[in-house]
């Protein structure tokens, strides 16, 4: 839908790097499986990942209940976004919003 936007800048390279099953946990590590397939998605949209300036980020925990009671899984949660967030600045040097 966004490609097909006649206001989109043309210079504007949206790639998806979703990946169904997924879960916040698998992207934790910076040299995680899931971080090898986006960057095999950029390189197929002729994007490097210095040019990546923006990421869309919706992570879920699969099964929060067997982490514990509310907030348990959502401080879980925090500290996976945390460190997927210092994965985009390490896999992805000129990004500037997540």
């Amino acid at each position: 839908m966004a490609r097909a936007d006649p206001t989109k800048n043309p210079q504007l390279v949206i790639v998806n790097g979703a990946q169904s099953g997924m879960d916040a946990p698998t992207w934790v590590s910076s040299t995680a499986e899931t971080w090898a397939t986006v960057n095999s998605r950029l390189s197929s949209a002729g994007v490097t990942p210095a040019q990546v300036q923006v990421a869309w980020v919706k992570q879920a925990e699969v099964g929060p209940n067997s982490l514990g009671a509310f907030p348990l899984h959502a401080q879980v949660l925090r500290t996976h976004l945390e460190a997927i967030a210092r994965n985009l600045k390490t896999n992805y040097p000129n990004i500037k919003i997540a």
